[in-house]
């Protein structure tokens, strides 16, 4: 098993590894990442927008990618359709992986942007695992 911090530094370092703009380099969002029960989905863009918010530093074409905790592998999950469709995609043709196709990921993630997320309760597994205080047991 990998940390999220781990994770993080993989796709810091597959989405570096053509990018040769002088000054500049691709950064992870932290804040958008998506916690699943497997691994995480990072999004990511040059470093240059993140600070300036300027569109010329803008990226596009930039497809989130999943880590799978167990072993460190990733998936470029495409850009094609919008992300929750094709993470579900993912899931439903590896069973194995994420025990059967999740509901619910995208509650998860608003949670974790505004959040709301379980800090350790008994019912469930820490943050990460979204629960509003009404679902607790």
């Amino acid at each position: 098993m990998i940390t999220i911090e781990e994770a993080a530094e993989i796709v810091a370092t597959a989405v570096n590894k053509n990018y040769f703009e002088a000054d500049d380099v691709m950064v992870v969002i932290p804040e958008a990442t998506i916690h699943t029960s497997y691994g995480w989905v990072f999004f990511w863009n040059s470093k240059r927008y993140r600070e300036s918010k300027d569109p010329d530093y803008l990226l596009a074409g930039n497809s989130p990618i999943l880590v799978l905790a167990k072993n460190g592998a990733t998936v470029s999950l495409g850009t094609c359709r919008p992300t929750e469709e094709l993470l579900m995609k993912w899931e439903s043709q590896h069973p194995w992986i994420c025990g059967g196709p999740r509901r619910g990921w995208f509650k998860t993630f608003v949670d974790r942007i505004l959040g709301r997320y379980c800090k350790g309760c008994s019912g469930c597994s820490g943050p990460g695992n979204s629960r509003y205080p009404e679902e607790h047991p």
